[in-house]
């Protein structure tokens, strides 16, 4: 297991979610992006981001099983990291990171979360499924916020 202390090793760290917004906004390619993602995880991993990205899950609908779910982890875990004493596993981090960075730019492209959140619980033809069932691994994560983007630049699927 491990186990991180909060570190900040400047400006650009002080709020995530204005992090990933800026990584989003700045970077070209998916190969600069994960180097961003990366930085994340080596240099910050802490309890007050991990509730961050379940506060915007739950502001989503998604209740403390479906988020559990798509981390892989069972409730008693998850209930654990965000009260008593983070510990949860680097990998199980950065898909709550992930699913985060997904969830801001839904929001972003649908223009407000009710319509994000019903958009992903619907079957999308192109996706063969509801969206809400691809977020439990990077690889479906990522294909989810292609589909996103997409929709942003006006290829309808």
């Amino acid at each position: 297991m491990i186990e991180r202390e909060k570190k900040t090793t400047g400006k650009e760290f002080s709020n995530i979610k204005e992090y990933l917004l800026g990584l989003r906004n700045q970077v070209e390619d998916s190969l600069s992006a994960n180097w961003g993602y990366y930085t994340i995880l080596n240099e910050r991993v802490n309890v007050g981001d991990f509730i961050l990205f379940f506060e915007k899950a739950s502001d989503l609908g998604f209740t403390k099983k479906e988020y559990a779910e798509m981390l892989h982890i069972n409730v008693r875990t998850l209930d654990r990291n965000l009260k008593e004493e983070f510990t949860l596993k680097i990998d199980k981090y950065e898909n709550a990171m992930r699913i985060f960075d997904l969830m801001i730019h839904g929001i972003e492209v649908f223009g407000d979360e009710l319509s994000f959140a019903t958009w992903l619980r619907e079957k999308n033809l192109a996706l063969k499924d509801k969206p809400v069932h691809l977020l439990g691994s990077i690889a479906g994560i990522q294909i989810v916020d292609d589909a996103i983007t997409r929709l942003e630049y006006g290829v309808y699927l």
